[in-house]
């Protein structure tokens, strides 16, 4: 037989255990979306650093042109330098890993793999062009930038890796953004469950404690005027089925005593 205690208790462990795990779900969401966070900020510089690139190698070729050998050093460094940055972070945007989070390579964050077949998909069209267009560039750096072919191919090709690392970087998004719209379902639901929990306490409380009362409180008010033929029924609360069992050996006891009296 249950106790009052044990049946408070029930509801009581049972709502803990929809606010663990609103909190636990939660937490996971969170961490997931810091992951987004950092994949949506460096794929994001993959599309500046696209336009660097192009711009830098435009720079080189303006410098060969005017047979500035120098200059054309520091430039094809810092095309080489830029090239790098992109390399890592695409590498690391199609297997995960270690992904550089400044310009200057010095500080990295562990990037996690593509999250669905649809990004990984698509990282690996960006992957694609960006071959082509390195291996361009490198003709262009190998020939001091005199190969026109090659200069030909980077300009003509850069809006295309370009538009494949926007579509990525939209995917990304658009799995962040479901993420947000779970987190939210998950805590409507947790309310939803909280809600019925109280209702389901609420209702139980006034059957087997509120209800019970009542009809003692009814059953001594009918003793009092001597009516003792009120009878309580009995519960599945030890507590009150305790009580009712005295109540009504009570009531018989009286019984006897006032048939005894009256003899």
């Amino acid at each position: 037989m249950r106790t009052i205690l044990g049946y408070n208790m029930r509801s009581f462990v049972a709502f803990i255990c929809l606010l663990a795990a609103i909190l636990v779900s939660t937490n996971i969401i969170i961490e997931k979306q810091k992951d987004d966070g950092l994949l949506l900020n460096v794929s994001g510089r993959q599309r500046m650093l696209t336009q660097k690139m192009v711009k830098e190698a435009l720079i080189c070729f303006n410098i060969a042109v005017r047979h500035k050998q120098d200059e054309l050093e520091i430039w094809k460094k810092e095309l080489l330098s830029t090239m790098e940055l992109f390399q890592s972070i695409l590498y690391a945007l199609e297997d995960g890993g270690k992904v550089p989070v400044n310009l200057q390579m010095s500080e990295f964050r562990e990037c996690p793999p593509p999250a669905t077949k649809e990004i990984a998909d698509q990282i690996a069209k960006v992957f694609f062009i960006w071959v082509s267009i390195k291996n361009n560039i490198d003709k262009a750096i190998y020939s001091e930038f005199t190969d026109i072919d090659s200069m030909n191919y980077i300009i003509n090709n850069n809006m295309s890796l370009l538009e494949e690392i926007d579509k990525a970087v939209l995917l990304m998004q658009y799995n962040a953004e479901r993420k947000v719209k779970l987190m939210s379902k998950i805590q409507t639901m947790a309310i939803g469950a909280g809600v019925i929990i109280v209702i389901f306490s609420i209702v139980m409380i006034k059957t087997n404690i509120v209800d019970p009362i009542q009809d003692f409180t009814e059953a001594a008010e009918s003793m009092s005027m001597g009516k003792l033929d009120y009878k309580l029924k009995s519960s599945e609360l030890k507590e009150i089925a305790a009580l009712s069992q005295s109540m009504n050996r009570l009531r018989i006891s009286t019984i006897k005593v006032m048939e005894m009296v009256n003899r």
